[in-house]
This record gives structure tokens, sequence and C-alpha cells, in this order.
């Protein structure tokens, strides 16, 4: 749920995304937050597809945009350290 990403998606600006999180979920999300392998316990207790896809006040439900495509502009730099740890060693149970 990275808010720079969700904006591009959605067309909105950044600052708005933020303060629907804000508002609507009561979070701030950082990239520092989002990546940490030890985030807020706030953004470990998230529900994610409410504040995304579902119910009514999730965000991607009033654009045509999906998790993925959120997910697909997540740069390198962004993706949370805990994921490439499990990437580093699905691929090395592959080899």
């Amino acid at each position: 749920m990275l808010p720079s990403a969700i904006a591009t998606v959605t067309g909105l600006a950044l600052d708005d995304v933020n303060q629907r999180l804000a508002e609507s979920f009561a979070v701030a999300i950082t990239v520092e937050n989002f990546k940490a392998s030890m985030p807020p316990e706030s953004i470990l207790d998230l529900r994610g597809k409410a504040i995304l896809r579902d119910g009514d006040a999730a965000i991607l439900g009033q654009f045509e945009a999906s998790v993925f495509d959120v997910a697909k502009l997540i740069s390198v730099d962004e993706i949370p350290d805990d994921i490439k740890i499990v990437l580093l060693e699905l691929q090395n149970l592959a080899q």
C-alpha cells in the first residue's frame, strides 16, 4: 500500500491519497515504514483489502485499477525488505 504507487494508478495527488488513508483508516504510510522489516504495529495490523479494494472507503474501488497495477509501480528500492528476503530464499531453493 505504497501511497506514491496508489497516487500514480488512481491519478490522485499524493497528498490526497495520504489524506484518505489518514481520514478513513487512521494510518500514515511512508516509504521507510512500508519497506521496514519491523514496521510500526499499526502498519502490521492494516486490512489491506479493505483499504485498497473492498468496502465503502476503498481507495481503488472508485477507479479502474487493481492491486496488481499498484504493485507494478513499486520500484526495487521500495519493495519491503522481508519480501526481498523471501524471494532470495525461493531463488536459492530453486537452484
